[in-house]
């Protein structure tokens, strides 16, 4: 050999084949490539150490929460084009936390594509998307991408932080749809959130759901998710106070008692504390005179829930048919020209639940009127103590006869709210009916309150009932108040 490289020749046998390889010499680098190559790794070095360096600061302005200076960072970052797929990833990715943070959803969402583009299994990523499209209002896309990110995530915890993560998100998500009326909804929703048991919010979910059970009138299926609620987190506020309105429901008032209660020891905040005591206070008369508040009675007249004595106060026979005046109400704030029709099946729905015994006429001068109905637009309007909490008021004058027996004398005013109460976001045509059905019973003489909620003269009448009626001891009740009223 004499120092240089030379044509070779190479040879091998390959499945009993006699095969020749020739190699030969290729011509060496020149210096000024190896220069120039050495120079262009040198300026990619460079490149992604200061994209890098620009990406530590946005990271720690953005923990700082000044997101308008982590955003120029970041995006500084980017137009330098380094050559690493995980660092222009991760780029796009903290831009999307920024437009997380500074609600710019949409925006957020664009960034988190183009950061799967050069990261297609980044579960952050997946992750960011999940909470982008629950702020978004997507939850079907929110729990989607909460899907994909936990199936990629290689880490027990990081799977459970996008579980805790997204069923929080819908729990959160889903309380407004409650606080409207939009039940079914929300079940879905729910329901679909259960499937990312377990995690740190799923004692949310569970109670979330059992409060959609609840308000449509199903204490059975409530009780199955507040229990699983409450085998989760003992303390679950919403949990204890389900339990305590689950038990009411169902007339077991010493369980709701108990239930109320543990809810009260608890961080409740200043509106749920006061529910909770509402519902107390509601059940005090009824647990002080267990006998005359059965509820498994036919009826609930002798119940003591009357607010005061000799309010059990039905019509005289001589006032039949009693007239009704509806003020007109297409000036009030809120009214809605169904809010008419409502209030006229709820007069009929009594009438008709009578038997004959109860009759009315609407007439056109209110002078003339047994019992006038006015709609209103604010709670004081209503001129009771319970303003804030009630949707409906009546007044009505009353008198005794000679044998101690109350009547009412007349005339009598229901006044009903047009607006939804504080804490809600609609009224819907079902939620003003069980107003009005309450209210018209009350200024038919079905002052005490039954101490069974599922009944439309309940104490604490269930306002979210999808399709109000008058219950079979409400009927019950009427019949005989008027009954001993014609015996008379």
């Amino acid at each position: 050999m004499n120092g240089r490289r030379t044509l070779t020749s190479l040879w091998t046998t390959v499945f009993g084949c006699t095969v020749a390889f020739t190699s030969m010499n290729l011509p060496t680098e020149s210096a000024s490539a190896t220069s120039a190559r050495s120079a262009a790794k040198q300026s990619r070095e460079a490149t992604f150490k200061k994209a890098q360096v620009l990406r530590e600061e946005g990271v720690a302005l953005l923990d700082d929460q000044q997101f308008e200076q982590a955003k120029a960072k970041f995006e500084e970052a980017l137009a330098l084009h380094a050559d690493s797929d995980g660092l222009n990833s991760d780029l796009h990715q903290r831009m999307a936390e920024v437009c997380l943070d500074t609600e710019s959803y949409q925006e957020g969402v664009k960034q988190c594509e183009l950061a799967l583009q050069f990261n297609p299994s980044s579960w952050v990523t997946m992750h960011a998307l999940s909470r982008l499209y629950a702020e978004l209002g997507d939850l079907d896309q929110a729990m989607s991408w909460a899907q994909k990110g936990q199936q990629v995530a290689e880490q027990p915890e990081d799977r459970l932080y996008v579980r805790t993560s997204i069923q929080g998100d819908v729990a959160k998500k889903c309380e407004p749809l409650l606080k409207k009326g939009e039940f079914t909804k929300a079940q879905q929703l729910l329901t679909q959130a259960k499937s990312f048991d377990p995690s740190d919010s799923a004692a949310w979910v569970h109670a979330c759901l059992a409060g959609t059970y609840l308000r449509q009138g199903d204490p059975g299926k409530a009780m199955i998710e507040n229990q699983i609620a409450l085998k989760m987190q003992a303390n679950n506020t919403m949990a204890l106070m389900n339990a305590a309105e689950c038990f009411a429901y169902l007339g077991q008032f010493s369980e709701a008692l108990t239930w109320a209660k543990k809810a009260l020891e608890e961080d409740l905040d200043p509106g749920e504390r006061e529910s909770v005591q509402n519902l107390i206070d509601e059940m005090k008369p009824i647990l002080a005179a267990p006998a005359l508040n059965d509820p498994k009675a036919p009826d609930y007249l002798q119940s003591t829930a009357a607010p005061v004595e000799g309010s059990v106060c039905p019509w005289p026979p001589d006032k039949m048919p009693l007239k009704v005046f509806i003020e007109p109400a297409s000036a009030v704030p809120g009214y809605r020209d169904s809010f008419r029709q409502v209030l006229l099946d709820s007069l009929e729905a009594w009438a008709k639940a009578s038997g004959g015994r109860v009759s009315y006429e609407l007439c056109s001068d209110p002078k003339q009127a047994n019992i006038t109905c006015r709609w209103v637009s604010s709670p004081e309007e209503l001129e009771c103590t319970d303003a804030g909490h009630a949707q409906g008021f009546t007044v009505c004058p009353w008198q005794a006869d000679k044998s101690g027996r109350a009547f009412v004398t007349g005339p009598a005013t229901i006044r009903l709210l047009t607006r939804p109460l504080p804490g809600r976001q609609v009224l819907t045509d079902s939620q003003i009916k069980v107003v009005c059905l309450h209210e018209v019973g009350h200024r038919l003489g079905i002052s005490p309150h039954s101490p069974l909620v599922t009944d439309i003269m309940g104490y604490n009448s269930l306002l979210d009932t999808p399709d109000p009626k008058l219950t079979a001891r409400d009927t019950n009740t009427l019949i005989r108040l008027y009954t001993n009223t014609q015996n008379k």
